[in-house]
């Protein structure tokens, strides 16, 4: 019966979701959505369906012997420890974890200052997860309940990095793990990032209990929000970790998903050009100048999409996401981009969205 083909679509079975409650399930691709629901996306997953029915009693086997009152041991718990915590007992944290993507380094101070912070709130240990280079992304990370993760990706196109989603989806694994989701963004906006990342950790088996959008410079231009974050905005960090700390220290039972703006299943924004109109530079690629690269190839190592021939460093033959790392980092200044319709679109962010933005943090 589980594994008849002719289901009907729900999207409580699916394997793209994860539900929340009795009512509602956080989708990785619409958010949050009834169990009745469900889309063309639906795949099922077997073992979503029937639960496991309570265990019937046996009253045959009972004798009068089983309902006398025993006397309880003296200095004996009424109930066995287990179901004395059941429900109330507050979450034990044994470890902080930062986990991030960050190509130019602006997201990993971000979550690195959190989780340091939540970290000496909690009086435990955190670790760092640079999940940034492809080698790190070819394992699945698990995490227990007893793990607080600090997530975190920089904001592209208004939501997490199309070509980081797919990982995130099935890299992370969490078993009711408490987390803070953390976007960083370079002074225009965050949209739907940070609505698109809860979903996923909710998705992952992740509980996100606080989450936070964080200026820090822009990738493609040092017009904006220069030098962030900066010592004002990790100071700010550190007091939104702290309170996150608190939030997850004193949570009993299945704590609540925390709630933020946003849709998941938002289209990604469209940039634009000086003119208005889109600028189309998804094919764009770094340029070399031949005068200044010394061919150590740093650009090559640093590349999250391994993008960059290692022979020849000018060729890039793999997917570029002109996230800027091998532009940033280059110590030669070698690395550059020329394309028209993306030099238009760093003109108009340079035009617009200088004025400095706040972060927002949700608790």
């Amino acid at each position: 019966m589980l594994f008849r083909k002719n289901i009907e679509p729900r999207c409580a079975y699916c394997q793209r979701g994860q539900q929340i409650n009795e009512r509602e399930v956080a989708c990785v691709k619409r958010g949050i959505m009834p169990v009745e629901d469900h889309c063309r996306s639906f795949k099922y997953d077997p073992m979503k369906r029937g639960p496991p029915r309570p265990a019937s009693l046996d009253t045959g086997k009972l004798n009068e012997a089983d309902f006398k009152k025993r006397r309880r041991p003296a200095g004996a718990p009424a109930f066995p420890a287990s179901i004395q915590k059941r429900g109330r007992e507050r979450m034990e944290i044994q470890k902080v974890w930062a986990v991030y993507w960050s190509p130019t380094g602006g997201c990993r101070r971000v979550v690195e200052t959190v989780a340091e912070a939540a970290a000496a709130q909690l009086e435990v240990a955190w670790e760092s997860v640079d999940t940034t280079l492809p080698a790190a992304r070819e394992q699945v990370y698990h995490f227990t309940e007893k793990d607080l993760v600090v997530a975190g990706t920089p904001t592209y196109a208004g939501k997490v990095p199309n070509k980081l989603l797919p990982w995130l989806q099935n890299g992370l694994r969490g078993d009711g793990t408490p987390a803070v989701a953390v976007v960083a963004f370079g002074n225009r906006s965050y949209d739907n990032a940070l609505a698109e990342l809860c979903a996923t950790l909710v998705g992952d088996g992740f509980r996100p209990l606080a989450a936070g959008a964080f200026v820090a410079q822009h990738a493609f231009t040092d017009e904006l929000a220069y030098g962030r974050p900066g010592w004002s905005d990790l100071f700010e960090a550190k007091d939104f970790a702290a309170q996150a700390a608190d939030k997850v220290r004193q949570a009993a039972g299945v704590p609540e998903i925390v709630q933020v703006p946003g849709d998941p299943a938002a289209p990604y924004y469209v940039p634009k050009g000086t003119d208005g109109q889109p600028a189309k530079f998804l094919k764009a690629k770094p340029k070399t100048k031949a005068s200044r690269c010394n061919g150590c190839g740093a650009c090559v190592r640093m590349c999250p999409m391994g993008a960059i021939d290692p022979k020849d460093p000018s060729n890039v033959p793999g997917t570029c996401i002109k996230c800027q790392a091998c532009v940033r980092k280059c110590t030669k200044q070698a690395k550059y981009f020329d394309d028209e319709a993306f030099l238009s679109h760093v003109a108009m962010l340079e035009a617009n969205f200088t004025d400095p933005k706040e972060n927002d943090t949700f608790l």
